[in-house]
């Protein structure tokens, strides 16, 4: 007999950031400073309480100069690759390192049958200053190629 599997809601305010019917859901943040990771943690933190009973959150943090140094090898050795939701946590006012880019990409790809979504978090209060920033740019430019549901927080 199968057991019946309930469809897990994850939202942020009133947007639905994702939805999986799988037992795991797995959140990659890549960060830039201490303090973005802080952030991003807080965030997702908050939506960990929002997923529903029997759903394992996995976490894993990458900071950009560690993703840089590992390249293409970031998502065999992290088992990254399988994220869900990625929260990039970044200065505004500065770009995204090119191996931060490469991995984003590759990731995207990745998930575009399957579905996954990706969070810009900057640290500027003003968020229509933070909308014209490189790094939402990017990812905007980014998530709309591949369908991927983008959100800036």
């Amino acid at each position: 007999m199968h057991g019946k599997t309930d469809l897990v809601t994850m939202e942020i305010g009133e947007e639905v950031l994702y939805e999986t019917a799988e037992a795991q859901f797995n959140v990659l943040v890549a960060y830039d400073n201490v303090a973005n990771a802080r952030r991003a943690m807080l965030l997702v933190d908050g939506l960990a309480g929002r997923i529903g009973p029997g759903v394992e959150l996995h976490r894993e943090l990458l900071r950009f100069d560690i993703m840089a140094l590992l390249g293409t090898r970031v998502s065999a050795r992290h088992g990254v690759a399988a994220a869900n939701l990625v929260v990039v946590a970044a200065d505004a006012d500065r770009d995204l390192p090119v191996e931060v880019k490469h991995w984003l990409e590759s990731w995207a790809i990745q998930h575009v049958p399957c579905g996954a979504a990706l969070v810009a978090l900057s640290e500027k209060e003003d968020q229509h200053v933070a909308r014209g920033s490189p790094v939402q740019g990017f990812l905007r430019t980014l998530t709309a190629e591949v369908r991927i549901d983008f959100f800036a927080h």
